[in-house]
């Protein structure tokens, strides 16, 4: 399914290709396409969410840019990231007892707070607080912290897929991750909901 883009999309593709340095053949091997494929996109404008989406990531480009031509090209962490690292000491009061609690038993966990929507479906919400553990090895069905393009995110783990959570939970099928490294960092292990 064509996403709706505006008449720039190719334009703007071509501009990150350039300024990233990759010409289409190595677009489309990095995407696992075919070189045609990207030259489509260069000619049309039109190309699928999925695959929008992964020449964002892959471009160092923000999808705002990439599909609307809103915003800088450049994507900034609070525009990309679906999450921050926090120190304990920048924690509200209320919540550093219990998180020191759970940073006890996982020495090698990390505190995070949740800036994307990706796993509401699994009710995780933007502004929760999670333990992620940075030496547990992942499991099937594991809420995981990993890292595609020096950007964070999280998703539910299905070896050797990761998937985001439908949004409210059910009826629409889970979507992989798009086809770019991406690299495991952590299994989340506690949640703490600030609603």
């Amino acid at each position: 399914m064509a996403a709706d883009i505006d008449e720039g999309l190719a334009s703007r593709l071509k501009e990150a290709m350039d300024a990233e340095g990759f010409s289409q053949a190595e677009l489309g091997r990095r995407l696992h396409v075919t070189r045609a494929a990207v030259s489509n996109w260069i000619k049309t404008g039109t190309m699928t969410r999925r695959n929008l989406k992964a020449c964002a990531a892959l471009l160092n480009s923000s999808y705002e840019w990439l599909s609307e031509g809103r915003g800088p090209r450049k994507p900034t962490d609070k525009v990309m990231s679906e999450g921050i690292r926090i120190e304990i000491n920048d924690l509200g009061n209320d919540l550093v007892r219990p998180i020191k609690g759970v940073l006890a038993s996982h020495p090698k966990a990390e505190v995070w707070r949740l800036t994307g929507e990706a796993m509401a479906g699994a009710r995780y919400h933007p502004g929760d607080y999670v333990v992620v553990d940075t030496a547990k090895t992942a499991e099937p069905k594991d809420i995981v912290l990993a890292e595609v393009n020096r950007t964070a995110i999280f998703r539910l783990y299905f070896p050797p897929y990761l998937f985001a959570m439908p949004l409210g939970g059910g009826g629409a099928p889970s979507q992989t991750v798009d086809n770019i490294v991406t690299t495991i960092r952590g299994v989340v292990v506690a949640r703490f909901s600030i609603s």
